[in-house]
């Protein structure tokens, strides 16, 4: 809890995941002294009715499983556990399945709300929504009124620039009590970066800006209510970044201050507050089919083969086999133990292999060679039809390939044309989704 001390004064308090909150009818003229309480909710609350005390109220959302947010306005708040990100199948995409990004959709989409740090529908896409209550006390801890109000963020990655766009929309008021359809709200966006020179100087160049966020835009809830949306394009400057690639791993954050405006009553904003940051990566890699992009990396890709694609159904069951079978695949381990071929992005547990791009330098292209190899040596001798080609998984362009010890790889034979559009799959995934030079991810075999 924070308490804000002024002329009146102000307490803090977040919460997520909340209860019940709702309409009421208006109170004569505010108190002197307000105590305002934040409370963030996945769903519409329900009305805590006016008069009752706070205590009462606490109790209510306490019960629905309410917990406390960081009421840190920086975009720094943004630990989380890295163990236990979603994965994401960037064939959600392609023109014959993509959903567009509208607001609606986002609210349509349980995936927005299921956490408070919303849902990284694919690299390029996220979607957050949920509920905010501002409850205000007197100085008798008793309810005198509250602003509730939805919030919907969007936000889209782009391959060719860097450059992310993030849209947010607040609509569904209820203002009650002390707070009327006059009652301030203010919006602004945070960016933050570990390849910032100097994050305490505002005058120090800064690896990812939003575009014209100089200051919080405010409005009653009346102009908010007219306002469709408010949008920023975040950027990157590629100086500030690392590695060959100059990344720059950015985090934004929307945040959210409310004010009771009363004319008898100066009565000060809140401290700023609001859901998790999140996460984007912008880089420049050559090696991409676009040099340029940004993508949000709170989950992991994978990429996907259907065993019943004709395109490239023979190397989904070669990979199919190897992730459930792997005794059964080629070469036998020289120890006779059993293998274990990692990239199962549905195994139990998953797993995972690392992106190997041979260019990158003398010891990734050594690497790479000797996958291939590898590959060869274990492929010489097994019949074969002259429309067949040797396939390997993992992919000699991981670190897992055939050259890392252990022998837990296989080979098999397959359609020469499903093995070429298979290979072109891979390419095209790699670069639309942006996977760099040692960064992980996972496949995928379905049906």
């Amino acid at each position: 809890m924070i308490i804000l001390r002024f002329k009146k004064f102000l307490t803090l308090l977040l919460a997520a995941a909340i209860a019940p909150l709702g309409t009421g009818t208006a109170t004569a003229t505010p108190p002197d002294d307000l105590t305002i309480t934040i409370f963030a909710s996945s769903n519409k609350p329900p009305e805590i009715p006016l008069g009752i005390k706070k205590a009462d109220a606490d109790r209510i959302l306490t019960s629905s499983g309410a917990v406390e947010l960081s009421s840190e306005g920086s975009a720094n708040s943004h630990r989380y556990d890295g163990s236990k990100l979603p994965f994401v199948n960037g064939s959600s995409r392609k023109a014959e399945n993509a959903i567009p990004n509208t607001f609606e959709n986002c609210r349509a989409n349980p995936g927005g709300t299921a956490t408070l740090y919303g849902l990284v529908i694919d690299r390029h896409t996220f979607c957050r929504h949920g509920y905010l209550v501002a409850r205000a006390t007197n100085s008798s801890d008793t309810e005198v009124g509250s602003l509730l109000y939805r919030e919907t963020h969007t936000g889209a990655g782009i391959n060719g620039t860097r450059e992310a766009l993030v849209s947010i929309q607040l609509d569904d008021f209820r203002p009650v009590g002390v707070f009327s359809y006059a009652s301030l709200v203010a919006i602004s966006l945070k960016t933050s970066s570990e390849q910032d020179v100097n994050p305490n100087d505002p005058s120090a160049p800064k690896a990812c800006t939003a575009a014209g966020a100089g200051g919080a835009i405010q409005d009653p809830v009346f102009g908010w209510k007219a306002r469709s949306s408010v949008s920023w394009s975040i950027l990157s400057d590629p100086a500030l970044g690392a590695e060959d690639e100059r990344k720059v791993d950015c985090h934004w954050k929307f945040t959210h201050q409310v004010r009771v405006n009363d004319p008898a009553n100066a009565f000060p904003w809140t401290s700023e507050f609001g859901r998790p940051a999140q996460d984007l990566r912008f880089d420049s890699a050559g090696y991409l089919t676009k040099k340029d992009g940004s993508v949000f990396t709170r989950a992991v890709p994978y990429l996907e083969y259907s065993r019943t694609d004709p395109r490239v159904k023979s190397v989904a069951e070669h990979i199919y086999t190897a992730f459930n079978n792997p005794s059964s695949t080629l070469p036998a381990k020289s120890d006779g133990s059993p293998k274990v071929i990692p990239g199962n992005i549905s195994g139990t547990p998953p797993t995972l292999v690392t992106r190997l791009f041979p260019g990158a330098n003398p010891i990734a292209q050594r690497s790479y060679d000797d996958n291939r190899l590898e590959v060869a040596k274990a492929c010489a001798g097994i019949p074969h039809n002259p429309d067949e080609q040797c396939d390997e998984f993992p992919f000699a362009s991981t670190w897992e390939g055939a050259a890392m010890p252990g022998g837990n790889f296989s080979v098999r034979y397959v359609d020469g044309t499903e093995n070429g559009a298979a290979g072109t799959a891979l390419a095209t995934w790699l670069g639309s989704d942006r996977i760099l030079h040692n960064e992980k991810y996972g496949v995928d075999i379905i049906p």
